[in-house]
C-alpha cells in the first residue's frame, strides 16, 4: 500500500503537511524539499501539526513543516516535496499557481533586532510570526551568511501581572572572523525573507587579543588602572556546538575497552599507567585516552571533569561548576567521571561498590569536601541513553550515605530527568520565621502578598514586619492599621529609598533567628515554600537560600544569580519557562550559586548581623543581595537556590525600573562598586564555568578563549577593600 500524505501552503513562505504508512503507523519518514530539482531543505516528519490533528486515521505526530524565503521564487519555478529514499511524491507544484503564498501580509512587522555586545545580536519576533516553530533568523554581511539561529528565548512584556505577556526572543552569535575592529552594517531577516526593525544593524567587534595588554601571564589584571578599561571589553562568543573545535581530541582519542575494568551496575575504572591516579567513571562515559594530560602530577584528593555529548556531527558541552555539595547529593554530577588516588580507589573497591557515586561518596567521606577540585576541561563523551539506566541506582546508593552528609534527611524521587536526581528534605527544627517587607503605597498589593504568604504557609509562626517608606496614598494608612490588627508590625522609615538600610533597621526588630527578606510584589501560588527554604537552612553550612521566582506569564525571573555576564551579575534562566529543565537540568535540582536575590531570601539573623547586614553605602539599592551572599561565601557559608518551590514575582512594581536618571546613574555607580569589590569572582564565578560567554545570557554560548583553565575549588577570594566615599 502506498504512503498517505497531504500538504498545505498555509501562510506566505510556510508549508506544512504529513506523511505516514497505513501498514506501519509507528514508522516516521524523512521529507525533502526540492526547488527546480535541487534539494533545499529536509525535515523528519515526527512533529504534531495542529491543522491535521482532526484528520481521521492520521497519526498525531507524523507532520513536517518548511519555511522559505519567498523572494527567491519565480513564476516558472517548480517546487517538489517528496519522501527521501522512497518512491513517493507528496506535492509537485508550479509557483505561478501559488502567487498568494509568496506575498507577505502588508504592514507585518516581523520583530526587532539590535547589537547586544561582542559578537552577539539579540531581538524578538512578534506574535504573528512566532507561532511558526520552524522559523530561523539569519544575519548577512553583504551576501555572506554570518550567523543564524532558531527561536528559543522567552521574554516577558507589558504589565508585570499580565499572565499573557510572553514574547519569543533570539540571540545570534555572529561568525568570529568579524571580530576584526571593522565597522559593518549587518542585514537581519527571517528565513522567509522578512526584514526586522533595526536592520541593517551597526556592528563592530574586536578580537580578544585586545585583552592581552591588560592581563599578565596568569590572566590577572596588571594594574588597578586597567580595571576600568577591561570592564568595558567583553569576551566574544561562539555557539555551544563549537565545543569540538576547542577539544578535537574528544572525537579522536577515546579509550579502548581492553584498558577498562568494570564494577557494580554501571561503574568502570582505569588505573592510569605510570601514575598514582585511578580514573572512575560511569558506563555511559567514554574517556579520552590522553586524560593524564589534564591531571596534576601528584594525586591530591578528588578531581572531576566536564564532559561532551555527541549529537550527530556536533558535540555539546556539559560544563560543570566548582564542587557543589547540594547538587552532588541531588544529582551526583561530579561522580560521572573523576580521578582519585589509586590507594583510595582500591580501598573503596574492596567494599564492592555499586556505582561510581558510591566510590565518590566513600572517598569524600574520608577526605572532606575541601579536597575536591574541578578540572574545567572534558574527560570524554557521555551517552545520554546509557545514563538513563542509572537513575534508580543513584537514589538507592544515596539513601545509604545520607546519614553522613545530611543526617535525618528524607529523599523524594525525581523521575522527570535525564540525569539521576532526587530531592533532599532535611527535618525542620523550627517553624519560626521573621519576614521583612519594605513598601511604599501599593497597599492592596501588600495586603495580597501577606495574605498569600500566610495562607500558603499555615504551619509557620510568622513574625511579619512591614517597613513603610514614606507612603503618600490616603488609603495606605488605613491598610497599615488593618494589618496591625492582624499582628503585623509596622515600622516607619522617613528617609529616601535605601533598600539596604531599611532592611538592616527592620532586622533589629525581628523576633526569630530565621529572617526572610521579601518584596511586596511577591505571591505564593503553592503550599510549602517556607518549609522547603527552611529545610535547606537546617544545614549549618548554608547561609542563605532562595526559591525559583517566575513572572505572571510563568517566564522565569530568578533561578539564582550568575556572575560574569556584562562583567556584573545577572539572574540565571530569565529566558526560560517554569518547567524547563535548564542547562544540565539545573532547574530540576537544588544547587549552590554565588548569590540569590533579596526579593525573597531566607538567612539567619545572627549571621546577618555578624556580617554587618546589607552594605548601605556602596549598594544602597542594587546588588546589596549579591554583595551579602558573596560575603557569606567569603566566610565559608554556602548559598543555595532550590527549584523545589516557586513564587510569583512581579519585579519592582513599587519603584519601577532602574533606567532613567537619577536611578540609572545610581545603577551604573553600584555596578562599578560591585566590580571594584568583587572583580576576581566576577571574572571566574565558581558556580558557572570559565568557558561560558560573558556577553550573552548565562549558559547560552561559549567564550572564544578559556578564562581560567586551571583546576579550581568553590572557595572565593576575599573582597577588595573599597572606601565608602567611592
Amino acid at each position: 500500500m502506498p504512503l498517505e500524505s497531504a500538504v498545505d501552503f498555509y501562510q506566505p513562505g510556510f508549508i506544512r503537511g504529513y506523511v505516514y504508512d497505513p501498514q506501519k503507523l509507528s514508522q516516521r519518514w524523512a521529507v525533502g524539499l526540492f526547488h527546480n530539482g535541487n534539494l533545499v531543505g529536509t525535515y523528519y516528519a515526527d512533529q504534531t501539526i495542529e491543522a491535521f490533528e482532526d484528520t481521521i486515521d492520521v497519526p498525531y505526530d507524523c507532520g513536517f513543516e518548511f519555511n522559505l524565503n519567498k523572494a527567491v521564487f519565480n513564476d516558472k519555478d517548480l517546487l517538489t516535496i517528496s519522501v527521501l529514499n522512497a518512491d513517493h511524491t507528496i506535492a509537485e507544484v508550479c509557483m505561478k499557481d501559488f502567487k498568494d503564498w509568496r506575498v507577505a501580509g502588508e504592514g507585518l512587522n516581523a520583530g526587532l533586532v539590535r547589537h547586544a555586545s561582542g559578537l552577539t545580536l539579540s531581538g524578538h519576533l512578534n506574535d504573528t510570526v512566532t507561532k511558526h516553530p520552524s522559523y530561523e533568523i539569519l544575519a548577512f554581511d553583504g551576501d555572506d551568511l554570518v550567523g543564524r539561529t532558531r527561536l528559543y528565548r522567552w521574554q516577558h512584556i507589558g504589565n508585570p501581572r499580565n499572565a499573557n505577556g510572553q514574547r519569543v526572543g533570539f540571540e545570534i552569535l555572529v561568525d568570529a572572523k568579524l571580530a576584526d575592529g571593522v565597522p559593518r552594517k549587518l542585514r537581519i531577516e527571517t528565513s522567509t525573507g522578512m526584514a526586522l526593525e533595526g536592520s541593517p544593524v551597526d556592528f563592530i567587534a574586536y578580537p580578544n587579543s585586545m585583552r592581552d595588554m591588560w592581563l599578565d601571564a596568569d590572566g590577572r589584571r596588571k594594574t588597578r588602572t586597567a580595571d576600568m578599561a577591561l570592564d568595558r571589553i567583553l569576551e566574544n562568543s561562539m555557539p555551544m556546538t563549537a565545543y569540538a573545535e576547542l577539544y578535537p581530541e574528544l572525537l579522536s582519542k577515546s579509550l579502548s575497552n581492553k584498558e577498562i575494568e568494570r564494577f557494580g551496575f554501571d561503574g568502570s575504572y582505569w588505573e592510569l599507567p605510570d601514575s598514582d591516579w585511578t580514573l572512575v567513571f560511569s558506563a555511559a562515559v567514554t574517556p579520552r585516552k590522553d586524560i593524564q594530560t589534564l591531571l596534576p602530577p601528584r594525586p591530591e584528593g578528588i578531581v572531576y571533569f566536564d564532559l561532551g555529548v555527541q549529537k550527530g556531527r556536533d558535540v555539546w558541552p556539559l560544563l560543570f561548576p566548582a564542587f557543589d555539595q547540594e547538587r552532588q547529593l541531588e544529582q551526583g554530577y561530579a561522580a560521572l567521571c573523576f580521578a582519585a588516588p589509586s590507594y583510595l580507589v582500591a580501598r573503596a573497591m574492596s567494599q564492592r561498590p555499586r556505582s561510581p557515586l558510591e566510590v565518590f561518596l566513600e572517598i569524600q567521606d574520608q577526605l572532606g569536601s575541601e579536597d575536591i577540585q574541578h578540572i574545567p576541561h572534558p574527560a570524554g563523551l557521555l551517552n545520554e541513553e546509557e545514563l538513563r539506566l542509572s537513575r534508580g541506582l543513584h537514589e538507592t546508593v544515596l539513601r545509604d550515605y545520607l546519614p553522613k552528609f545530611a543526617p535525618n534527611a528524607q529523599l523524594l524521587s525525581n523521575t522527570e530527568t535525564l540525569f539521576p536526581a532526587v530531592q533532599i528534605k532535611r527535618p525542620l527544627t523550627s517553624n519560626q520565621v521573621s519576614v521583612i517587607i519594605p513598601t511604599k503605597d501599593q497597599g492592596e498589593m501588600l495586603t495580597e502578598c501577606i495574605e498569600s504568604l500566610r495562607s500558603s504557609n499555615p504551619e509557620f509562626d510568622l513574625d511579619i514586619i512591614v517597613v513603610d517608606n514614606r507612603s503618600e496614598e490616603e488609603e495606605s494608612a488605613q491598610i497599615f492599621n488593618d494589618l496591625e490588627d492582624t499582628g503585623v508590625t509596622i515600622l516607619e522609615y522617613d528617609d529616601g529609598f535605601n533598600f539596604s538600610q531599611i532592611n538592616n533597621l527592620a532586622c533589629e526588630f525581628a523576633k526569630h533567628e530565621r529572617v526572610c527578606f521579601l518584596n511586596n510584589d511577591v505571591l505564593f501560588p503553592e503550599q510549602g515554600v517556607l518549609a522547603e527554604l527552611s529545610s535547606r537552612l537546617e544545614d549549618p553550612t548554608i547561609g542563605a537560600v532562595g526559591p525559583l521566582m517566575v513572572r505572571a506569564s510563568d517566564i522565569i525571573q530568578h533561578a539564582g544569580v550568575a556572575l560574569g555576564p556584562s562583567n556584573g551579575a545577572l539572574h540565571s534562566f530569565e529566558d526560560r519557562m517554569r518547567g524547563d529543565p535548564g542547562y544540565t537540568e539545573l532547574l530540576k535540582v537544588a544547587h549552590e550559586c554565588s548569590a540569590v536575590t533579596g526579593a525573597m531570601m531566607l538567612t539567619r539573623k545572627s549571621l546577618f548581623e555578624r556580617l554587618g547586614g546589607f552594605e548601605e553605602t556602596l549598594f544602597a539599592v542594587n546588588f546589596n543581595d549579591v554583595d551579602y551572599c558573596l560575603r557569606l561565601r567569603e566566610h565559608g557559608y554556602r548559598v543555595v537556590f532550590t527549584p523545589h518551590c516557586y513564587v510569583q514575582h512581579f519585579e519592582s512594581v513599587s519603584r519601577g525600573k532602574e533606567h532613567a536618571s537619577p536611578s540609572g546613574n545610581r545603577m551604573r555607580r553600584e555596578v562599578d562598586n560591585l566590580r571594584l569589590r568583587w572583580r576576581d569572582v566576577i571574572l571566574n564565578d565558581p558556580f558557572t564555568h570559565p568557558l561560558l560567554s560573558t556577553d550573552t545570557l548565562p549558559y547560552r554560548a561559549l567564550c572564544t578563549r578559556h578564562r581560567a583553565p586551571a583546576p579550581r575549588k568553590s572557595t572565593i577570594k576575599a573582597s577588595a577593600i573599597v572606601p565608602n566615599w567611592i
